[in-house]
């Protein structure tokens, strides 16, 4: 009897997968990419075919219509007709992985793909788990593209001319735009196509001009969302609803750094390591707890007046909790752009407000001096802070603003951002980062809380406002003025660090108008 058990035992292991019975890591090989002339050629196709377990023909297929051009397999390589970049065909074959071999259950890589009723299934060997695919079908004949007179286009710069202008080909045409650089997606207008087939960009700012209803629509959510953080101040401030005991303390703002780089790095190891389900519901976590602190105050406000303070006490805490399990039950059933954005803009108000009151002049400087050269190194260094932007609108969480350029949009079916930035694809839609919003709206309130004659400041009018009032309101459009020049660089089509920018405004602003209204009292108020 025991031998024949250890008999079934032996045969039993020898039917496991293989991936099941080896703890090794899923590993697939950087894809291999170089140009040869007008073509070129992914060096190692075949390699990250066995590596995935997928059919060649399968991948290839999926690879050529992802990436809108023509090639074959040529032995372990595969030639594309015109130039493809490293990452475009990178991020085509992590697409495809997410797609076509991850479990979306238990995120493990040992799948096959199985036919069920004409409809395609991936199947998990380790968890059972299945779920259907959309087919792939064969690409459609690439139609060249026509460049007209007068139109916006979105391109890829390729190189540099021998007399700095950048060049970009759209076959036949070659396009020379002045002051760019190699490998940065511009848009360009179009002026005049000279019969030798060479295009000349026409004056800049157009891409702006045509965006001006979206970037408005922006600048107005960052004004409002300000303002309301300038309403609630005052009243978080007479409920003591400050996130630090000592505003004036210089470490404040090493705490709170410290804080925004532990969550952002708990949220990427989680995409890293396939664990966006996870990282979903982490994030919607603190949505969950950040809107039951936000509405505690106003909805007690709003009721102690008639229910006594025990009593609206009580009902400010349930209210707000219920309220909060409402509104991420909606964002996890439906989160088009339009709740998100009433959501986002609910939130960057009340945590402006509540960071804006914690925070003095001195330590809100350090704040934004301190975010801004962290956006930077993490959007042109690092570029963690793109993969965090594609995973937010692909789980389709209120961490962004989204405002579209085109009434038809649905940000239910937006695509990925890094996807769109290798394909040189123009945008649907304008995205900002809660954190541009909050961050520059800080010092802002700030200005409104710490230099009231309170605080040992001259209680005098500028333009019929109060000192603290005027500061407060000129170091908002120092915000608004670093926002337009932002504006600009994000015409061109890639990802900007918005804090520089936007933080240096605001900075920029207080001095200005507190040089006005207190000339140099206690150096700017930073002593």
């Amino acid at each position: 009897m025991g031998g024949d058990y250890d008999q079934l035992l032996k045969r039993a292991k020898s039917a496991l997968p293989q991936a099941l019975s080896s703890g090794e890591r899923f590993q697939v090989p950087e894809p291999d990419v170089v140009t040869e002339g007008k073509t070129t050629i992914l060096r190692n196709f075949l390699d990250i075919c066995q590596a995935i377990r997928r059919d060649p023909n399968m991948v290839l297929t999926y690879l050529l219509r992802e990436l809108g051009t023509a090639g074959a397999q040529d032995g372990p390589r595969v030639v594309f007709k015109g130039k493809v970049t490293a990452q475009q065909v990178a991020d085509r074959i992590k697409a495809y992985i997410d797609s076509y071999v991850i479990c979306s259950e238990c995120g493990r890589p040992d799948t096959h793909l199985v036919k069920e009723d004409r409809v395609q299934m991936l199947e998990c060997e380790a968890c059972g788990a299945r779920r259907p695919v959309k087919a792939i079908k064969k690409p459609a004949k690439v139609e060249e593209k026509v460049l007209e007179e007068g139109k916006v286009y979105e391109v890829m710069i390729q190189d540099v001319g021998k007399k700095g202008d950048g060049i970009a080909r759209r076959e036949p045409y070659i396009i020379y735009i002045p002051g760019t650089a190699k490998g940065s997606v511009v848009k360009v207008y179009i002026e005049k196509i000279a019969g030798d087939r060479r295009v000349r960009q026409g004056p800049p700012g157009v891409g702006m001009r045509r965006d001006l209803a979206s970037i408005v629509a922006m600048a107005g959510m960052l004004v409002v969302s300000q303002v309301i953080a300038l309403l609630l101040a005052p009243i978080f401030v007479e409920q003591q609803f400050q996130a630090f005991p000592d505003a004036s303390n210089p470490a404040n703002p090493i705490i709170y750094i410290g804080l925004i780089l532990a969550f952002t790095a708990v949220i990427l190891l989680l995409v890293r390591y396939r664990k966006r389900n996870i990282a979903k519901y982490v994030i919607l976590g603190s949505i969950f707890f950040t809107v039951s602190f936000v509405f505690v105050v106003p909805l007690y406000l709003a009721t102690y007046w008639w229910m006594g303070t025990d009593l609206a006490g009580n009902f400010a805490l349930v209210g707000a909790f219920l309220l909060a399990v409402l509104i991420v039950y909606a964002l996890f059933k439906y989160p088009e752009w339009y709740l998100v954005d009433t959501v986002g803009i609910a939130i960057a108000a009340g945590v402006t407000a509540v960071l804006g009151i914690s925070f003095a002049i001195l330590p809100a400087f350090l704040l934004l001096l301190g975010l801004a050269v962290y956006d930077a190194w993490a959007v042109y260094r690092s570029k963690h802070m793109v993969t965090l932007a594609d995973e937010m609108t692909s789980q389709k969480l209120p961490i962004l603003l989204v405002v579209p350029k085109k009434a038809s949009y649905s940000y239910l079916e937006q695509k990925s951002l890094k996807e769109q930035i290798a394909k040189g694809e123009e945008r649907e839609a304008m995205f900002m980062g809660l954190g541009d919003i909050i961050i520059p709206g800080v010092l802002v309130v700030s200005a409104s809380t710490f230099l009231r004659p309170q605080f040992g400041y001259p209680d005098i009018a500028v333009l019929g406002l109060p000192g603290y009032l005027f500061v407060s309101i000129v170091t908002m459009v120092g915000a608004l003025v670093g926002f337009t020049i932002l504006m600009r660089f994000v015409m061109k089509g890639n990802p900007q660090a918005g804090l520089p920018l936007l933080n240096g405004g605001s900075i920029a602003g207080y001095l200005v108008s507190f040089l006005v209204a207190f000339g140099t009292l206690r150096t700017f108020g930073l002593l």
